[in-house]
């Protein structure tokens, strides 16, 4: 049995994260249990390293969406990688692509729900997670899941944006995701103003990139069949605007793989959206490099792999 130690973002889940957090601190005791943005996550992952020792490694839980995963994984990266430690998650939020991959996929909507996924967590099993960095003209940043550049980019800046303005319009994980899927509808196919410096050409028709290292994407479609978040690969597909990128969020269609590899080099000829993890950011135009960037241990639930 080891000891597991949550991060919870409260704003999560449509506020799920606050009961949670609260559900939490009865059953395993308020000092196992942190907020995110109110707790040391550097201090946290350090001490569970020093404890983290035998066949059952101590865990630092993120209990969020993308995220918040992967601000926990960054910190137990830094506190020794793929040493004592691992990562778990308790999904809450929109799309929870990293906890898919994981295997751990069941909403906590109840104290029983709660139960199970702890129960499951005190004795699971530990893989490895691939970590990657973007090298870019603004720096460098590290991730898990997937980079994106393009339509779903610029369609998750729309609902960031939204979601900061008028948070009551996001009670839950499935109004996140219908009004997700209306904003998509709403943009235009634009050409990407982008080439891979090695590699086949980009198709013209496509509106989006992503870089993949897991084969969840957009809330559990799957990428590939053959991929795995352990491999030291990264697949790269592109997608069209309109259906055809419904149909491959939706998981209806698998996505065009371009190129595959454990890394990739592409120059942008202008500035677009581009998102990290599920976080919506800006890209300059310039030389982007990715490469691998170390593991991290992470908990497996049932399905994972």
């Amino acid at each position: 049995m080891r000891r597991l130690v949550f991060v919870v973002n409260p704003a999560s889940g449509g506020r799920r994260g606050a009961w949670l957090a609260e559900g939490l601190a009865a059953r395993v005791g308020a000092a196992d249990v942190h907020l995110l943005g109110r707790c040391d996550l550097a201090a946290l992952a350090q001490g569970l390293m020093v404890e983290g020792v035998g066949s059952a490694p101590a865990a630092l839980v993120a209990c969020g969406g993308d995220g918040t995963a992967a601000a926990v994984g960054h910190a137990l990266h830094a506190a020794g990688g793929s040493g004592a430690a691992a990562l778990g998650i308790i999904p809450l939020g929109t799309g929870n692509d990293l906890a898919r991959a994981c295997g751990w996929r069941v909403g906590v909507g109840d104290d029983a729900a709660l139960a199970r996924i702890l129960a499951r967590m005190a004795v699971a099993p530990v893989r490895p997670l691939d970590r990657w960095e973007l090298h870019g003209p603004a720096g460098m940043r590290g991730w898990f899941n997937y980079w994106s550049l393009g339509l779903d980019a610029r369609i998750a800046t729309r609902f960031h944006q939204l979601r900061r303005r008028h948070g009551v319009w996001f009670p839950s994980a499935l109004a996140n995701r219908l009004l997700y899927t209306a904003l998509g509808l709403r943009e235009p196919h634009r050409p990407l103003s982008c080439r891979l410096r090695a590699g086949p050409p980009l198709p013209g028709w496509a509106s989006a990139l992503v870089v993949a290292s897991i084969p969840s994407y957009a809330g559990g479609a799957r990428l590939a069949a053959d991929m795995r978040a352990d491999d030291g690969r990264l697949e790269l597909f592109a997608l069209a605007a309109g259906l055809p990128l419904g149909m491959a969020a939706s998981g209806l269609r698998r996505p065009y793989r371009v190129a595959s590899g454990p890394g990739i080099d592409l120059d942008l000829g202008a500035a677009m959206a581009m998102q990290l993890d599920g976080e919506p950011s800006w890209a300059p135009a310039g030389r982007y490099r990715v490469r691998p960037g170390g593991r991290i241990a992470v908990l497996v639930g049932d399905g994972g792999g």
